[in-house]
């Protein structure tokens, strides 16, 4: 291979992977503060893809310098993508900056070397009329604000560690940037951190001293936001999580009246079954607590364990979880119904699960899901009813319930992804002659 065409591979690897990235982002919902540095990531390596784009349709020649930075970023970019597609619906807002900022300094470092670099290059007769997309990223580079709320975190938590009574002023600045609403939220933020298994009297105190803006006075509601993911570290080769004991997690649950399952207990070790089991049997029990919160708690965590492994969702289906979360797809609190509808699609993917969850009278509430659920669950009400689809005998009792109807309006009115998930099943669906006729005549023609 001559060096052209390596340095051609070398820059293709990297437009593949901000392209992946930025594919994947734009299916995920950015809006959150705990989103920010994705959000940043995405607007960079969009500008920077129209620069890269550039250089490798001018089959640019690549030195040492260049290409280091390109393996680098590349290198970056797929770490943050795994990231994004690892990450839990719920995450601490300063877990969230710790594991997020770090990465993002780097895409900035990386984009600003290579930009940097190709404007060197931009003598070369090839490449010299691309030079306004180079300066324009490079303005856009610099005006990024540059992160250091992660450094003034690990000070706080150092600080905590050593009952060393931390900065007031580096405190404020924190809740600040990550809009903490309250003393007490701040601590529980810091607490779920903290690997010492007692609160800091020094933190405590002079957190407790505080006087809060008043621009923090609007409540948040913290059954929302804090999440401890106990598999996530800071550093990929730790061998410890940083994250919070089970002493703490009780201690916020006890705090805040609410109940909350880590994550870690349920991705974490699958060498112990049984442990497992009694898990996802209490999480069984929450899916039928009458506090919506609790639910959706359940819904969201039975969702996630069962996204990646088939052990997993054979395993929920055994323990009896697709009945109870069949009847909260009738709740009329959205993001319960969104929960549960997502846990069942995730459930489906096993054969075995397509008709534990059909015999279990999903279809009529998939279709009110269809009719009456946010954007995310309308979405997956129409994937889970493809997935029920694949098997013959669903096609049939599929397409003899208000399914088609439903499916077809989605089809013209939902979203960009819900039309899509509506196609996929009206076609499966077609399969079966007579619903054909149920379809043209719901006006999908």
């Amino acid at each position: 291979m001559d060096r052209g065409a390596l340095d051609g591979e070398i820059l293709g690897g990297l437009v593949n992977s901000v392209s992946r990235f930025i594919h994947f982002a734009a299916c995920q919902n950015l809006k959150s503060a705990g989103m920010k540095d994705f959000r940043n990531m995405v607007g960079i390596l969009k500008l920077l893809k129209v620069v890269l784009d550039e250089a490798f349709n001018s089959e640019i020649l690549m030195d040492e310098q260049l290409t280091n930075a390109v393996e680098k970023l590349d290198a970056v970019v797929n770490e943050a993508r795994e990231i994004l597609e690892r990450r839990p619906q719920r995450m601490s807002k300063i877990c969230s900056v710790l594991q997020t900022e770090p990465i993002l300094l780097k895409v900035q470092k990386f984009s600003s070397e290579i930009c940097n670099k190709l404007s060197e290059l931009q003598q070369s007769s090839s490449f010299s009329s691309h030079s306004s997309s180079i300066q324009h990223c490079m303005q856009e580079l610099q005006s990024v604000e540059q992160g250091l709320t992660s450094e003034l975190i690990e000070i706080a938590l150092k600080d905590q560690s050593e009952n060393i009574v931390p900065s007031l002023e580096d405190v404020i600045r924190i809740m600040e940037t990550l809009g903490l609403a309250s003393n007490e939220e701040f601590l529980t933020e810091m607490n779920q951190q903290s690997c010492c298994h007692s609160k800091s009297e020094s933190m405590s105190s002079t957190i407790s001293s505080i006087d809060i803006p008043s621009k923090f006075d609007e409540k948040v509601s913290l059954s929302e936001e804090i999440t401890c993911p106990s598999t996530v570290s800071l550093h990929k080769d730790a061998d410890t999580s940083p994250w919070s004991s089970q002493d703490q997690l009780c201690s916020f649950k006890n705090r805040h009246n609410i109940d909350i399952v880590p994550q870690s207990s349920l991705l974490g070790s699958k060498s112990d079954n049984l442990t497992i089991i009694s898990q996802v049997q209490k999480l069984i029990e929450d899916l039928q607590s009458r506090v919506p919160q609790v639910q959706s708690a359940a819904a969201s965590e039975l969702r996630l364990l069962a996204k990646h492994d088939k052990d997993n969702r054979d395993l929920i289906a055994e323990c009896g979880a697709i009945a109870p979360l069949v009847s909260l797809l009738y709740s009329k609190i959205k993001r319960v119904q969104e929960n549960a509808v997502t846990a069942l699609l995730n459930l489906s993917i096993n054969d075995s699960n397509k008709v534990l969850i059909a015999e279990a009278g999903a279809i009529e509430p998939l279709i009110q899901v269809l009719e009456s659920g946010n954007t995310e669950a309308r979405e997956n009400a129409a994937a889970t009813l493809f997935s029920l689809s694949v098997l013959e005998e669903y096609k049939v009792k599929i397409g003899r319930t208000g399914a088609v109807k439903a499916l077809v309006y989605l089809l013209g009115f939902g979203s960009l992804r819900g039309k899509k998930d509506a196609a996929a099943a009206l076609f499966n669906l077609s399969i079966y002659h007579e619903n054909k006729a149920r379809i043209v005549k719901a006006g999908a023609m």
